[in-house]
């Protein structure tokens, strides 16, 4: 499950935390691009759909570089990885994360060390798909539901958290919908909510257009409301490109709410790891 870019001078509400296990995490996505035969994109969302890689293959999604601005602060994302392996048939371990630089003077809501960079959206995760569907070849609705641990943070108070999270991806004639309904504890200890719409244009067009409608909310904590709109680019079927603009507004319980605008770029791969 893709985390949705919540702000590092507020607390964290989607599936998000940050935690130094990243680090390796991150090189050795890098050391694997070079390896990968074939890939399937499903980036650039904060969502994610009711399937998952086939058994012994590794799916790598690469957010090189990205952009994440507020009234107050400005980041730089370098990098952002998800990797998805298929363990058994319909199921899959998930781990992600992402690095943010922060550009220009620290702002009084930074975080508490004064951090030029924070790792940010660190979770472990199982998703397991309970009902074959429209991406199964099924003539119907899909289901699958994914069960993770928040990492401890970096630069930021709490411990662990937890979330389940329920995808139902449909057809609606050559077009492809995903709900996301996630409940959260928080490494805060607070209970808290997310809810996305993914809509996909036809996956037969080589560059389909997306978008992305979400919602999400931490009990005493950060609210945000956003929309993406980007594009999916099949290249070839060894590789596939994505790009989208973010924009939201978070509030803040005790800073009132800001605007935010997040540019987002990427790739995907996949390769196998070992035999079936």
């Amino acid at each position: 499950m893709k985390a949705a870019a919540t702000l590092p001078d507020a607390r964290p509400v989607h599936w998000r935390r940050r935690s130094r296990i990243v680090f390796a995490y991150w090189a050795g996505a890098l050391a694997l691009f070079a390896l990968a035969p074939s890939a399937w994109a499903y980036r650039p969302f904060d969502g994610t759909d009711a399937a998952v890689a086939e058994t012994g293959e590794m799916e790598i999604e690469f957010g090189p570089a990205g952009y994440l601005h507020t009234e107050r602060q400005s980041w730089l994302v370098a990098p952002a990885a998800i990797a998805n392996l298929g363990i058994a048939g319909g199921w899959e371990l998930v781990l992600e994360g992402k690095q943010l630089w922060r550009l220009g003077s620290a702002t009084a809501s930074a975080p508490a060390d004064n951090s030029r960079f924070v790792l940010t959206d660190s979770a472990f995760s199982v998703k397991h798909v309970l009902v074959d569907g429209i991406l199964q070849g099924r003539d119907r609705p899909g289901l699958a539901c994914e069960v993770g641990a928040l990492l401890p943070a970096l630069h930021e108070e709490g411990g662990f958290g937890a979330v389940v999270a329920v995808i139902l991806s449909s057809g609606l004639g050559p077009v492809v919908t995903h709900l996301n309904l996630q409940a959260i504890f928080s490494p805060a200890h607070e209970p808290g909510g997310f809810v996305g719409l993914i809509v996909e244009g036809p996956q037969r067009w080589p560059v389909r257009p997306v978008l992305e409608l979400a919602g999400e909310r931490e009990r005493g904590g950060t609210g945000i409301l956003s929309a993406l709109a980007g594009f999916i680019w099949t290249v070839s079927p060894s590789l596939a490109l994505d790009g989208a603009v973010r924009v939201g507004r978070q509030d803040e319980a005790r800073e009132g709410h800001t605007s935010l605008v997040e540019l987002r770029t990427g790739l995907t791969w996949s390769f196998p790891v070992f035999s079936r």
